[in-house]
């Protein structure tokens, strides 16, 4: 099944000048069976190839992740954060992590070499061995693809050698767009990112590069959007984030008290300035001023007392979900 943003993509490229759709184009018997891309572009010097990646696969991060849970060197940490959060606390991370970015973006690879397998015999039947090879990826909404993770994974395919030493893949440029993710630094507050990717063959298509900012500026006109350029050196410099990590209610919401804190402390993060070990003396000096008042016979306290010692732990924890702290480390500190 075809998401919205898949239909809405291919609604816009039947509205390109020119272009040619290869369903129609090879409509023939004779084409039967062939598999072919989606589109030929500016007078059949492109083949466009279009991808939805529509296949959650976070459980696989959770079926690895669970294998290490029980583990004595398992990290504790409060709430939800990003998985290299946790991973940088165990010896083996970078190998655990490795394994599931492989697992978690299988779909990616076959994505991409479908694609690759389509433009090359397209190339083959209307012999065009002269165009040039492009994939589109979309992701409408499957968190765990991230931008940095799928750009990644293409780019790798994309620079693969066959045996004899020469480049295997036909893809020369990549367009990869994002719905489902947000970035949040630059010129706007929030944008929907766009990453293309150039493979070892795109220097042949300098031609391209006109081409392919007509595309952009014109997939943006056909969404009502303004393009905006980043001139970020890397896609971590774009601070991306998924749109429902970025639903947080705001002070006009109707919030617990406990949400009040958060917002407070996300406003004005003062614990962010001391070092990790100086954060968990916080963390310990908090919760053990807090603990007598719980305990049946302990002291008691005003509201407002009450409210201080609760502020402050709730400060601490909001300081901790943010760095990904270890809490067994807060009995050390």
């Amino acid at each position: 099944m075809s998401t919205s943003l898949e239909r809405r993509f291919l609604n816009f490229l039947g509205s390109v000048p020119g272009a040619e759709s290869l369903d129609v184009l090879l409509a023939g018997a004779e084409f039967d069976g062939e598999r072919r891309a989606d589109f030929l572009l500016f007078g059949r010097k492109v083949i466009l190839e279009v991808k939805s990646l529509e296949v959650d696969t976070s459980p696989k991060v959770e079926a690895e992740m669970g294998k290490h849970r029980e583990r004595d060197d398992f990290p504790m940490i409060y709430g939800e954060v990003e998985l290299e959060k946790v991973l940088k606390h165990l010896p083996d991370g970078k190998e655990i992590n490795e394994r599931i970015f492989f697992r978690t973006t299988r779909s990616v690879e076959t994505a991409t070499r479908s694609a690759e397998d389509q433009i090359e015999n397209t190339a083959r039947i209307l012999n065009l061995k002269e165009a040039v090879g492009v994939v589109v990826l979309l992701n409408e909404g499957i968190d765990v693809l991230t931008p940095e993770v799928v750009a990644h994974r293409v780019g790798m395919l994309m620079r693969r050698k066959a045996e004899d030493g020469n480049n295997r893949s036909p893809i020369a440029f990549a367009w990869l767009l994002f719905e489902g993710h947000v970035a949040t630094s630059g010129p706007a507050e929030r944008t929907l990112p766009m990453v293309i990717l150039e493979g070892p063959c795109a220097s042949v298509f300098d031609w391209f590069s006109e081409n392919l900012t007509y595309l952009q500026v014109a997939w943006a006109q056909f969404n009502g959007y303004p393009l905006l350029k980043a001139e970020n050196a890397t896609l971590e410099d774009l601070k991306i984030k998924t749109a429902s990590s970025l639903s947080k209610p705001k002070g006009g919401d109707n919030l617990t008290r406990e949400q009040l804190w958060e917002i407070r402390y996300r406003e004005q993060p003062y614990l962010r300035l001391l070092s990790e070990a100086e954060v968990l003396r916080h963390g310990r000096a908090s919760i053990e001023r807090l603990t007598p008042y719980f305990l049946v016979g302990g002291p008691k306290a005003s509201e407002k007392e009450m409210e201080r010692m609760m502020t402050a732990w709730s400060d601490f924890l909001c300081e901790a979900k943010h760095r990904g702290l270890d809490l067994r480390h807060m009995r050390e500190a």
